[in-house]
Protein backbone atom coordinates (compact mmCIF):
# COMPACT_ATOMS: atom_id res chain seq x y z
CA UNK A 1 0.00 0.00 0.00
CA UNK A 2 2.93 2.06 0.91
CA UNK A 3 4.74 1.64 -2.57
CA UNK A 4 1.48 2.80 -4.59
CA UNK A 5 0.92 5.40 -2.73
CA UNK A 6 4.75 7.09 -3.06
CA UNK A 7 4.27 5.81 -6.76
CA UNK A 8 1.36 7.81 -7.31
CA UNK A 9 2.63 10.73 -4.98
CA UNK A 10 5.98 10.90 -7.45
CA UNK A 11 3.48 10.56 -10.45
CA UNK A 12 1.94 13.70 -9.09
CA UNK A 13 4.84 15.84 -9.41
CA UNK A 14 5.35 14.91 -13.33
CA UNK A 15 4.57 18.67 -15.12
CA UNK A 16 3.61 16.83 -17.89
CA UNK A 17 0.55 14.87 -17.17
CA UNK A 18 -2.82 15.84 -17.95
CA UNK A 19 -5.46 17.47 -15.88
CA UNK A 20 -7.52 13.79 -16.47
CA UNK A 21 -4.52 12.23 -15.57
CA UNK A 22 -4.37 14.23 -12.47
CA UNK A 23 -7.48 13.72 -11.58
CA UNK A 24 -7.27 9.69 -12.07
CA UNK A 25 -3.72 9.85 -9.51
CA UNK A 26 -5.29 11.80 -6.78
CA UNK A 27 -8.07 10.05 -6.96
CA UNK A 28 -5.98 6.68 -6.14
CA UNK A 29 -3.97 8.73 -3.58
CA UNK A 30 -7.25 9.12 -1.73
CA UNK A 31 -8.40 5.99 -2.20
CA UNK A 32 -4.68 4.22 -0.98
CA UNK A 33 -4.83 6.77 2.13
CA UNK A 34 -8.78 5.79 2.69
CA UNK A 35 -8.14 2.10 2.44
CA UNK A 36 -4.53 2.22 4.49
CA UNK A 37 -7.32 4.09 7.04
CA UNK A 38 -9.48 1.29 7.05
CA UNK A 39 -6.59 -1.59 7.60
CA UNK A 40 -5.62 0.47 10.90
CA UNK A 41 -9.06 0.41 12.12
CA UNK A 42 -9.18 -3.51 11.64
CA UNK A 43 -5.98 -3.00 13.65
CA UNK A 44 -7.63 -0.80 15.99
CA UNK A 45 -11.21 -3.27 16.57
CA UNK A 46 -8.27 -6.58 17.62
CA UNK A 47 -6.68 -3.42 19.87
CA UNK A 48 -10.39 -2.98 21.82
CA UNK A 49 -10.56 -6.69 22.25
CA UNK A 50 -7.57 -7.18 23.33
CA UNK A 51 -8.07 -4.47 25.80
CA UNK A 52 -5.32 -2.82 24.58
CA UNK A 53 -7.49 0.28 23.04
CA UNK A 54 -6.21 3.94 23.57
CA UNK A 55 -8.27 6.57 22.97
CA UNK A 56 -7.24 9.85 20.45
CA UNK A 57 -9.49 12.48 19.72
CA UNK A 58 -9.49 13.59 15.65
CA UNK A 59 -11.19 15.94 13.98
CA UNK A 60 -11.77 15.92 10.31
CA UNK A 61 -13.41 17.93 7.95
CA UNK A 62 -16.15 15.76 6.33
CA UNK A 63 -16.61 17.71 2.93
CA UNK A 64 -13.52 16.61 2.18
CA UNK A 65 -14.40 13.20 3.31
CA UNK A 66 -17.99 13.17 1.65
CA UNK A 67 -16.40 14.72 -1.58
CA UNK A 68 -13.56 11.88 -2.01
CA UNK A 69 -16.17 9.51 -1.35
CA UNK A 70 -18.20 10.56 -4.37
CA UNK A 71 -14.85 10.94 -6.54
CA UNK A 72 -14.76 7.26 -6.01
CA UNK A 73 -18.13 6.28 -6.34
CA UNK A 74 -18.41 8.53 -9.77
CA UNK A 75 -15.52 6.72 -11.15
CA UNK A 76 -18.08 3.07 -10.83
CA UNK A 77 -20.80 4.71 -12.13
CA UNK A 78 -19.04 6.64 -15.00
CA UNK A 79 -18.04 2.69 -15.91
CA UNK A 80 -21.17 1.39 -15.27
CA UNK A 81 -22.85 4.60 -17.75
CA UNK A 82 -24.71 5.40 -14.61
CA UNK A 83 -25.15 8.62 -12.92
CA UNK A 84 -24.07 10.06 -9.42
CA UNK A 85 -23.97 13.35 -7.61
CA UNK A 86 -23.93 15.39 -4.26
CA UNK A 87 -24.59 18.07 -2.74
CA UNK A 88 -23.32 19.57 0.26
CA UNK A 89 -26.59 21.52 1.98
CA UNK A 90 -25.84 24.83 2.70
CA UNK A 91 -26.10 25.57 6.41
CA UNK A 92 -24.21 22.01 6.99
CA UNK A 93 -20.97 22.04 9.44
CA UNK A 94 -18.08 21.02 7.61
CA UNK A 95 -15.66 20.21 10.65
CA UNK A 96 -16.48 16.94 12.98
CA UNK A 97 -14.86 15.58 15.92
CA UNK A 98 -15.46 13.48 19.17
CA UNK A 99 -15.65 15.17 22.37
CA UNK A 100 -15.58 13.66 25.87
CA UNK A 101 -13.33 11.68 28.24
CA UNK A 102 -14.30 8.13 28.55
CA UNK A 103 -16.51 6.04 26.35
CA UNK A 104 -19.48 6.54 27.76
CA UNK A 105 -19.38 10.22 27.40
CA UNK A 106 -18.65 10.65 23.86
CA UNK A 107 -20.76 12.97 21.36
CA UNK A 108 -19.99 13.70 18.18
CA UNK A 109 -19.80 17.68 17.56
CA UNK A 110 -19.57 19.27 14.52
CA UNK A 111 -19.49 23.02 13.02
CA UNK A 112 -18.54 25.10 10.21
CA UNK A 113 -15.36 26.39 10.97
CA UNK A 114 -12.53 24.43 12.65
CA UNK A 115 -12.02 25.17 16.35
CA UNK A 116 -9.01 27.32 17.68
CA UNK A 117 -8.67 24.83 20.92
CA UNK A 118 -6.05 22.01 20.16
CA UNK A 119 -8.64 19.79 22.59
CA UNK A 120 -11.86 20.54 21.51
CA UNK A 121 -13.40 19.09 18.48
CA UNK A 122 -13.89 20.74 15.15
Amino acid sequence: MNAILGFSQLLLKDRALGPTQRQHLDTIVRSGQHLLAVINDILDMSKIEAGHAELSIAVFDLRDLVSDLAAIFRLRTNAKACCFGWRWPKMSPSWCGVTGTSCARFSPTCSATPSSSPNAAR
